[in-house]
Formats: structure tokens, sequence, C-alpha cells
């Protein structure tokens, strides 16, 4: 855990942001803190918000574009 980025999983944290670098689940326990790991039903790459229970998208990682 390196400034509220995680680079391997699970990790737990209580940080009220967090980034993702590529798509991994969130769940955020009823004390506030969370825990990041892989799942079948990841959260997109990008900037993530903690408020209460939920997990709110801030800034989304940009769409890579393919070659023509």
């Amino acid at each position: 855990m390196e400034k509220n980025t995680a680079y391997a999983t699970p990790v737990i944290g209580s940080s009220q942001y967090l980034t993702l670098h590529r798509p991994l689940a969130v769940k955020v326990r009823r004390d506030g803190t969370w825990i990041v790991q892989r799942s079948a039903h990841p959260l997109p790459a990008g900037t993530y918000r903690v408020s209460g229970n939920q997990v709110i998208a801030m800034k989304e990682a940009p769409k890579l574009k393919k070659r023509p």
C-alpha cells in the first residue's frame, strides 16, 4: 500500500480515497474499513471515494484506443 494505491491483493485500508490500477473488487465493512481483492465482478480501474458503506467513482482510467 503506497499513498492509498494498492499494487497487491488482498489489501485492507481505512482511508477515504483509493486508486485501482486494474479491475478489482472493493468491499466496505460496517466500521468503514475496506478490502480490495480479486473477484468475478470487479470495479474498473480508476479513483474512488469511500463514503459510509459505498464506493463512489471519482475518475475512471482513460480508455485505450486500438491502432488502425
